[in-house]
């Protein structure tokens, strides 16, 4: 018998053993004529009352069983009833191992427990053993076909949780359904697309002498091996909170064996995850940044607008103030000449008067006019105001000052040229007016020389410089780009006024 197994495990020697960790051993029970029991490192997973044991690639031993001594077993499976003692004397056993046939002699008394076979199996091997008797009939035959296959998934259900009942439980009641448990659904083909938001149970295929324990997997993503290393599970495989828009690979096999299945799970994203919903909220969102924008600055524009034009009616306000402050002035004036009896220059004062009359009515509208109208005004309003008091009047324009085209408010240096002529000028004094151009800026200056006394003219109450300052901060207020200084400087022997234009030339 030593001879007969050492032959068949040099035979078996031939093809490649793979040592691996998550071997498990199975053990069996068969009663038949000849009870035997076995042993194997590879899984059994199926059986036919003709004998067909169906099993993986490893090593199976098969011992004789003693009728007075304990065995212990996973499955017991039975064919026939056992031969009497006395029968069994004489009985040889055969072995072949893909046709190739191995007599062996059994001289082991049969109360005892001992070793009959020892020995590999793997790729497409088929080992049958056979008794006969001493007339040469086939008493008992058993096969071992190792046919290698790995996990099937047949069946899936999704569910919202995770359900509490232990899955090692749940799948050996499930194992006895034969038909798909209600919720399952079938499943064809390597490739599974599930609903986002569940969690997912997978029904594998069952046998009958298969335990949970030997089925194996782990699962990956295009990003991580969510379980590097092999896990144990039953024949339901609980899957939660796998990841929506994600695809996993799960692959399976049975414990000791290399053959594997490899799944694609493939988790449908939630319906703001698809690509023409994200289009659409991206477009929404711009569409509404758009509007929100326009919307925004309409406002502000409007706003400014308002605050413009309010700005803008204060500022013809002050304009429109100056006018009954310059009549006054001008009327102060006539009547001076009337009382002087100076009728011809008072004729003259009236006449240059209506003429500035006309044009101040004229501009009354306008915030802006050009300096070329702006210097005729002025003209005219110092000539009156020479017939009266027969000052000495000079003119000094920078020729590099476009005076047609450059813009500046109407009479904002008319107040200036009267204080100007009131404090100093009168008195025989010199007046002096000076438009100079500076870089980007536009200076004009009052210059007039120091009144020996103090004037006594009668005038209305300085209310030309108040009204003159408050339309400087309007229009500051309404160009803060291009804002208009004013400078008052008393020097030696005269005083100066200047209005400065800031960026007029920018």
């Amino acid at each position: 018998m030593k001879t007969a197994l050492s032959i068949l495990l040099m035979l078996a020697c031939n093809i490649a053993i793979i040592a691996q960790s998550d071997i498990r051993k199975q053990t069996i029970c068969l009663i038949s004529e000849i009870p035997i029991l076995i042993e194997s490192d590879p899984f059994i997973y199926a059986f036919d009352q003709n004998g067909n044991f169906k099993l993986g690639t490893g090593r199976i031993r098969i011992w004789n069983i003693g009728r007075e001594q304990p065995v212990e077993f996973d499955h017991l499976v039975q064919m026939g009833k056992p031969l009497p003692i006395e029968k069994k004397k004489g009985l040889q056993m055969i072995l072949s191992l893909d046709n190739k046939i191995i007599p062996i002699n059994i001289k082991t008394s049969w109360h005892e427990k001992f070793l009959l076979l020892d020995t590999l199996i793997t790729g497409r091997n088929k080992l049958t053993i056979k008794w006969k008797n001493q007339r040469n009939k086939i008493i008992q035959t058993i096969r071992f076909h190792c046919e290698p296959v790995s996990p099937i998934i047949v069946g899936i259900r999704q569910a919202k949780s995770v359900d509490s009942i232990d899955q090692i439980h749940k799948a050996r009641q499930l194992k006895r359904i034969n038909p798909l448990p209600e919720g399952f659904k079938s499943v064809s083909g390597n490739s599974i697309l599930l609903d986002a938001g569940s969690h997912f149970e997978l029904k594998l295929k069952t046998y009958s002498l298969l335990t949970d324990s030997s089925v194996l997997f782990r699962l990956s993503n295009g990003n991580e091996n969510i379980s590097q290393r092999w896990l144990t599970t039953g024949h339901v495989l609980t899957l939660p909170n796998l990841t929506s828009g994600l695809q996993y690979k799960l692959e399976l096999k049975y414990a000791g064996q290399t053959l594997m299945n490899t799944y694609t799970l493939s988790i449908k994203p939630f319906w703001y995850q698809l690509w023409w919903v994200k289009m659409i909220i991206i477009i929404f969102l711009v569409v509404t940044a758009i509007l929100m924008t326009g919307w925004y600055y309409r406002r502000k524009i409007k706003l400014i607008s308002a605050q413009r034009q309010r700005l803008e009616e204060q500022l013809t306000t002050i304009q429109s103030q100056l006018n009954p402050h310059f009549i006054f002035n001008a009327l102060s004036s006539i009547e001076g000449l009337v009382a002087g009896g100076q009728n011809k220059l008072a004729n003259e004062y009236l006449s240059n008067f209506s003429m500035i009359m006309r044009e101040t009515l004229k501009n009354a509208d306008k915030l802006l006019i050009s300096l070329k109208e702006e210097i005729n005004l002025l003209e005219k309003y110092i000539s009156i105001e020479q017939l009266r008091f027969g000052f000495k009047f000079s003119w000094q324009i920078d020729p590099s000052i476009p005076t047609e085209e450059v813009q500046v408010p109407p009479m904002l240096a008319q107040p200036l040229i009267e204080n100007a002529v009131k404090h100093g000028a009168a008195a025989n004094g010199t007046l002096t007016l000076s438009i100079i151009r500076e870089e980007n800026n536009m200076l004009i200056k009052v210059t007039n020389s120091k009144a020996v006394k103090s004037s006594k003219l009668k005038t209305a109450g300085g209310y030309g410089w108040v009204f003159t300052q408050q339309r400087l901060k309007h229009f500051s207020a309404l160009h803060p780009q291009t804002p208009i200084e004013f400078d008052f400087v008393e020097k030696q022997n005269h005083f100066e006024a200047t209005l400065r234009f800031i960026n007029w030339f920018a």
